[in-house]
């Protein structure tokens, strides 16, 4: 269902025909694709589906979370239609379309983007930055684990320290324990993202956590980005990635 589906079940697996409860890693929705349709090669998610009608901020909201800052908001028109924006990694020009971006198409063809993209197959970091201007926040993400990866020394372009890093051999499990984290965060505690504390934009903003927020309530009022952290390490103890890596290791070395 990871593979294929790119889908976190959320339940343990019970029969191939029957219905799977889980959350879609692409835009985090709560999903119950079948894992026979799956291996057809039908979409787990409705709302990723290429040809699903979407609202504007939906639309907005998918074209962020493939890395993509559009123009004009209300300039979009459907999902096989060109948007004209700027390349979240790179800052570059970009004219893509959703259904291509979900078809596995990248939203950027510079030579930057070429180079620093991710694959669930090749290693990954996770990392957490810190930005102290303004009000104080924390940020997770992911990014390729190579040299030529220039991700990190963007965010710290633009304002943000690297405060912790986590290696994977493999990128999947990076991935899988960002998303974890979000829905730790997010969901679970109901803490707000930039986008919900209604910012316009910054980089990232969907993954962002104020440090001082008196609407979290205790003990959540003030965090640490060492908490923060803490938060990453239980995630990839819990989907047991410390093992997996720790096999891989020993199978390489």
């Amino acid at each position: 269902m990871r593979e294929k589906g790119r889908a976190e079940p959320a339940t343990a697996y019970v029969r191939v025909d029957d219905p799977w409860p889980g959350t879609c890693l692409r835009c985090q929705q709560r999903v119950q694709p079948r894992l026979h349709d799956v291996m057809q090669g039908q979409g787990a998610c409705l709302h990723c589906a290429p040809n699903t009608p979407l609202t504007t901020q939906q639309a907005w909201e998918r074209a962020i979370a493939y890395r993509f800052r559009p123009h004009d908001p209300q300039a979009f028109k459907n999902t096989n239609s060109p948007w004209p924006g700027t390349c979240l990694n790179c800052h570059g020009p970009v004219n893509p379309s959703l259904g291509n971006l979900y078809r596995g198409q990248g939203a950027c063809n510079s030579r930057t983007c070429k180079v620093t993209g991710f694959k669930d197959s090749e290693p990954g970091l996770v990392y957490l930055l810190q930005r102290t201007s303004d009000r104080a926040m924390a940020k997770v993400g992911i990014c390729e684990d190579a040299a030529r990866n220039t991700r990190l020394q963007v965010h710290v372009r633009n304002g943000w320290e690297v405060v912790y890093t986590r290696s994977f051999r493999v990128g999947l499990h990076a991935r899988l324990v960002e998303g974890a984290v979000k829905r730790l965060w997010f969901d679970e505690r109901g803490w707000k993202n930039g986008r919900a504390r209604g910012e316009r934009w910054s980089d990232g903003y969907t993954e962002t956590v104020l440090l001082d927020d008196a609407e979290r309530g205790a003990p959540w009022t003030v965090v640490t980005s060492l908490a923060l952290w803490t938060d990453v390490l239980g995630e990839v103890e819990r989907l047991g990635f410390d093992l997996d890596e720790q096999r891989l290791e020993a199978a390489v070395n």
